[in-house]
């Protein structure tokens, strides 16, 4: 089962490799969703709280061919992306909450249903997934240094 974020705040983190753009794990569609994927070899975060409404947090650095460390955040009126120890990228809207649980299964390195948001390749991920993790909060620092450490 697919953890329920309706209403509520949420966080994805993984820990990676990628070698090409793609899909990196999705959950909805145009409707609703959310996905974490690579695009011009930047580390993105796209999250739809409705059909009209798609907000989008994009890292500054590339990511390809190297191992990164990703915190995707949307709620408390923010989406957020942070790459390794770096800053995270902010964006204030809002509301970032999705209203009810998508329809669309979780996909894990690809996405296969109704695109949550153009611009990005659906495709199939190209390189190393090592660990990938979803709460239903902001992890606590100690989450996220076990996600960076691999002792996750």
């Amino acid at each position: 089962a697919s953890l329920q974020i309706a209403g509520g705040p949420f966080c994805v983190t993984a820990r990676f490799r990628a070698e090409a753009d793609g899909v990196l794990l999705a959950r909805g569609g145009h409707n609703l969703g959310y996905v974490l994927y690579v695009a011009d070899g930047r580390p993105c975060f796209a999250v739809r709280v409705a059909p009209d409404t798609l907000l989008i947090a994009e890292g500054r650095d590339p990511c390809l061919g190297r191992e990164c460390v990703v915190c995707a955040h949307a709620g408390d009126g923010t989406v957020s992306l942070r790459i390794d120890d770096s800053p995270p990228e902010m964006l204030s809207v809002g509301d970032s909450t999705i209203p009810r649980d998508p329809t669309e299964a979780m996909e894990i390195g690809i996405d296969a249903g109704t695109a949550v948001a153009a611009g990005y390749a659906a495709g199939g991920f190209r390189g190393r997934l090592y660990d990938i993790a979803l709460f239903d909060r902001v992890p606590t620092a100690a989450e996220l240094a076990a996600v960076q450490s691999g002792t996750r």
